[in-house]
């Protein structure tokens, strides 16, 4: 059994790293998702409660307007009593509910990496499970056009290690996000509150190789044509760079996306991704 995930901790930093065999971390990976199954499930709980609690305050109410005070007294405080012991376990357990495509992308990744790399080969992992929009994360505030807006940037995984070949790999995820609000005065000189946010994900590959094993590596290098590589037409090339030490790519999209169990994609046409 994997020693590396520690669940109290986990619980305070919402954040995982470890440097270990990728079936180990397989392992940590499953507690986490058990983890946030069962925050998920708490919510659903702490939803219906609360619920619960409002309509009794609601009952309590309408039994002190049809002039039955001592039923709507002993209704109403419970209601109010569930309400407030409930509302604090509501917020602990929804910081516990996790993004899942976080998770389930590192373990698709170990499960595909994994392949061309030998038993015993340690990879180097980190996953921060933090809120986009957390203090940390703020880069800059300002204005875009009539929004006020505030600026986050997200590195929120990354992962190494070395394939059979010696190549080493480094993976590393990006998500950026505009949280934009602005007040205006309606044509009937009420005010209307707006809020929105804008998001992108970026990833960057960065394969480090043996000069002897792969010569003329920089030939690659040149103008960038998205038809090269193979990639999901919604997902956009924004840097390629090589040289006779290895690969850099840098992907970005503004597509919301998730995680299937296949990560290979072959297209005879851009609107026809299939996996194989």
């Amino acid at each position: 059994m994997s020693t590396h995930f520690r669940e109290e901790s986990f619980r305070k930093s919402l954040s995982y790293s470890a440097a270990a065999t990728p079936t180990e971390i397989l392992r940590d990976v499953d507690s986490i998702r058990k983890l946030d199954a069962e925050a998920e499930h708490n919510n659903h709980f702490w939803n219906l409660a609360i619920a619960g609690c409002v309509v009794l305050m609601l009952l309590g109410l309408a039994c002190l307007i049809v002039e039955v005070p001592a039923a709507g007294i002993v209704i109403g405080v419970m209601g109010l009593i569930g309400l407030v012991a409930s509302i604090p376990k509501k917020i602990a357990n929804q910081r516990l509910d996790v993004p899942n495509r976080r998770y389930d992308l590192v373990a698709e990744l170990l499960r595909y990496l994994s392949k061309d790399m030998g038993p015993d080969q340690h990879v180097e992992v980190s996953i921060d499970f933090q809120a986009h929009n957390h203090d940390s994360k703020l880069q800059r505030s300002g204005k875009v056009r009539q929004w006020n807006t505030k600026f986050f940037v997200d590195p929120w995984m990354n992962l190494s290690g070395r394939l059979l070949d010696g190549t080493k790999f480094n993976i590393t995820m990006i998500e950026k996000h505009q949280d934009r609000h602005c007040t205006k005065t309606s044509a009937s000189g009420k005010l209307k509150s707006k809020s929105k946010t804008k998001g992108s994900s970026e990833a960057i590959v960065l394969l480090k190789v043996k000069p002897s094993r792969y010569p003329n590596l920089e030939t690659l290098a040149g103008p960038l044509n998205p038809a090269t590589f193979a990639l999901p037409p919604t997902i956009g090339v924004k840097a390629f760079h090589a040289d006779n030490d290895g690969l850099r790519l840098r992907t970005t999209s503004t597509i919301p996306w998730g995680v299937f169990p296949c990560l290979l994609y072959t297209s005879d046409a851009a609107d026809d991704m299939q996996c194989v």
